[in-house]
């Protein structure tokens, strides 16, 4: 046989081995979850115009993670800013991102793409592979405290200089109605569990061998029954960019906040429903009706007695409903099929 025929031959075979090998390390990584950390303000014209249409988009796309942090600039006057404005500043900071909102970090770098209503706003960063696999949970503990426990795994090789990992509470809605014009905020910032900028990690040698973290802290009392979640960022420390991320589920998850102030008791059925939609309560209520938008469907007064059928009809589709008793105030997602 010609020598040079051998020589293909074993450029061939090696090539393919490289191949097999590049496989075997792709499959051996797991999907990257897509985080977006948003920087926006309750008095900014412009964010209550872009807000709407990345919120709808958002929520068709489920498995993107999202944090909204609320800077002192452009107006330090922002409600959401005041319920922690160190730690909203400082993370702002930290992306270099001080001085104007809307801005949104997808994968911890900026994209400057107005257009964050577009279903393919995400899609650059869709169907990523990472080296790393990240857990997250999240326990109450007595006497009013919780605890969140993340273990990171190393299931491929890295070339990792340094990491950081970044670990924040958010509550998932908050309806508050903003001199802007919006009512309904979400995945808001309420507090750092880690450094601002991220505890220093460096991944273990070996494959297969994981780190643990807990952090605990007490519940604080303006938090909402089971709408606060952990949220966990693991980034490189040289250049901000995501590795992988995880958060836990608020509406499944033993509750983070209580209310040490007795909750409004009442019920609305059925949900999921086909539009139409009963209340029943002990109280005299105030109803609101909200898109996700942040826009109000229908406002209406409930009188306590008996279950009432709302007057509102409602398109197939995902609602917030807010009651209000005094100062008190509570609030359900409702389907619509």
């Amino acid at each position: 046989m010609p020598i040079f025929v051998k020589n293909e031959m074993m450029r061939n075979i090696f090539a393919l081995c490289l191949s097999l090998l590049s496989l075997t390390i792709a499959w051996a990584q797991v999907p990257k979850r897509v985080v977006v950390e948003h920087f926006t303000n309750t008095r900014c014209s412009i964010c209550a115009q872009t807000n709407p249409g990345f919120y709808n988009n958002l929520k068709n796309h489920p498995d993107v993670l999202h944090l909204a942090i609320h800077p002192s600039a452009p107006y330090n006057a922002c409600y959401l800013h005041g319920l922690n404005p160190t730690e909203n500043d400082a993370r702002t900071n930290y992306y270099n991102a001080y001085g104007a909102t809307p801005r949104f970090f997808i994968q911890g770098t900026r994209d400057p793409n107005a257009n964050t209503s577009n279903p393919s706003f995400f899609s650059p960063h869709t169907g990523q592979l990472s080296p790393v696999e990240l857990k997250i949970e999240q326990f109450n503990l007595p006497n009013d405290s919780f605890e969140i426990n993340i273990s990171i795994l190393k299931i491929a090789t890295d070339t990792f200089a340094g990491l950081r990992l970044f670990v924040a509470l958010a509550q998932d809605s908050v309806l508050y109605a903003g001199p802007n014009g919006e009512n309904l905020h979400q995945d808001v910032f309420i507090r750092a569990l880690s450094n601002i900028n991220g505890d220093a990690l460096n991944l273990p040698a070996n494959i297969g061998d994981s780190l643990i973290f807990t952090y605990t802290g007490g519940i604080s009392d303006d938090w909402i029954n089971s709408r606060v979640f952990g949220l966990a960022i693991l980034q490189e420390e040289n250049n901000k960019k995501v590795v992988q991320a995880n958060a836990t589920n608020s509406m499944s998850s033993p509750p983070l906040g209580i209310k040490k102030e007795e909750p409004i008791a009442f019920s609305i059925y059925p949900n999921p429903g086909n539009g139409q939609l009963f209340l029943d309560s002990k109280h005299e209520l105030d109803v609101t009706i909200y898109l996700m938008n942040g826009s109000i469907v229908k406002s209406l007064e409930y009188a306590a007695g008996s279950p009432k059928l709302l007057d509102v009809e409602l398109d197939p589709g995902l609602y917030f409903l807010e009651v209000m008793h005094g100062n008190r105030r509570a609030a359900q997602k409702v389907i619509v099929r």
